[in-house]
Order: C-alpha cells, then sequence, then structure tokens
C-alpha cells in the first residue's frame, strides 16, 4: 500500500494538531501557553485537509481540542484583567462589582 505526498503531509498535520491540542488544553491556564499551542493545533488541523474538504479523526480531535483550549486561554486572561482592575483599578470597576454582588468593601474581605 503506498501512500501519496500528500497523505502523509496531511496525516503530519492531523498528528500535530493532536498532539498541540492536548498541550494547548492541558496548559490553557497558562495564559500565553494555550493560546500559542491552541491557535497552533488550529491551524494544523484546517492544513491536515489538504486538497479534500473533509477532516480525519485525529483532525477533529485537534481541532475541538485547539478551540477549547483557546477559548480556555482567552477566559483565564479575561478573569485575569479582571482581578487586576478590581484590586487594583478603578474606583467605578470596585462599585459594579459591589452592585452585582451586594456587598461592601469589607464582607468581600472576609470571604
Amino acid at each position: 500500500m503506498e501512500y501519496s505526498v500528500y497523505e502523509k503531509r496531511s496525516g503530519s498535520f492531523a498528528t500535530a494538531s493532536l498532539v498541540l491540542g492536548i498541550v494547548g488544553t492541558a496548559t490553557g491556564c497558562c495564559v500565553y501557553t494555550g493560546l500559542i499551542c491552541g491557535a497552533l493545533a488550529i491551524l494544523f488541523a484546517l492544513l491536515s485537509r489538504g486538497g479534500e474538504m473533509t477532516l480525519t479523526g485525529r483532525g477533529k480531535a485537534g481541532l475541538t481540542l485547539g478551540i477549547i483550549a483557546v477559548s480556555v486561554a482567552v477566559l483565564f486572561y479575561i478573569l485575569m484583567v479582571c482581578y487586576a482592575f478590581y484590586y487594583y483599578g478603578s474606583e467605578y470597576f470596585n462599585q459594579m462589582y459591589e452592585e452585582l454582588y451586594q456587598m461592601d468593601s469589607y464582607q468581600h474581605h472576609i470571604l
């Protein structure tokens, strides 16, 4: 059974996508690593299609894990920005937070 150059390349891209998707999902809480590995997993999954319009199983898994990794990394980045604004930032953000959770700053510091 002979494989063409395109099948070997697309298999390699699918495997790379799966590995980077796993690494990106596992390190999603480390914002930069999760974001970079997740984005590369998405890119390699899409490149693994070659000339076809379908993905292999490894390509689909890599694409899914890459999307999850990017989503988790973006979520953690947003949470870090919110944390920084709350503890080091504007008074308006503090007021909105207190109104949202209906507690004063003394109750928040006890929690």
